[in-house]
């Protein structure tokens, strides 16, 4: 059963508590920061998160409290983002978060030139090339024992969670691809 939706963010952030008090409240280190313990607006603005939250370390919810901290601040778009990417996130099995967190690191050790390289090398491809790129990661099943090739150069594929369409292509998956 799908968890009813969260009222618009900027809506329940512009109400959800009184001028006096602070309106998101301070991770605290070695507090649980358990989901019924956040503000109504830190719950408004974490809500993708809410199925997961109390799972999460100690750590990851103070880093999540942090960027709820900065969530008013964001671009209208930009909160959109964060939001969907929420939900990406709670979508994903723990095999998959692993390795996305896997690539990322990788990912953060690319040159910029790397990554223009790469993408510019996808661009180029045919529509019936990128398909069958698309199709290739779709099918390639990650080693369970080694998520990344030891000289750090490679990146594992498909860590799209099961309801983003195939036809949006990941940068792991155009970098992966050379």
């Amino acid at each position: 059963m799908t968890p009813p939706a969260a009222p618009a963010p900027q809506a329940a952030a512009a109400s959800a508590a009184p001028a006096s008090a602070p309106a998101i409240a301070q991770a605290t280190p070695g507090m649980t920061n358990a989901w019924h313990t956040l503000t109504p607006r830190q719950q408004n603005i974490l809500y993708p998160l809410r199925p997961e939250w109390n799972k999460l370390s100690d750590l990851n919810r103070s880093k999540w409290l942090k960027i709820a901290e900065r969530y008013p601040k964001l671009k209208k778009d930009q909160q959109q983002r964060l939001q969907e990417r929420m939900r990406d996130w709670v979508a994903l099995t723990p095999q998959q978060r692993r390795i996305a967190r896997e690539n990322y690191q990788i990912s953060k050790q690319l040159s910029a030139e790397k990554k223009a390289e790469a993408w510019q090398d996808y661009q180029q491809l045919s529509d019936e090339q990128k398909r069958k790129l698309a199709a290739a990661s779709r099918a390639t099943k990650p080693s369970t024992a080694v998520s990344a090739l030891p000289s750090g150069s490679g990146l594992v594929k498909d860590v799209r969670p099961p309801h983003r369409p195939a036809s949006q292509i990941d940068i792991d998956e155009l970098l992966h691809s050379e």
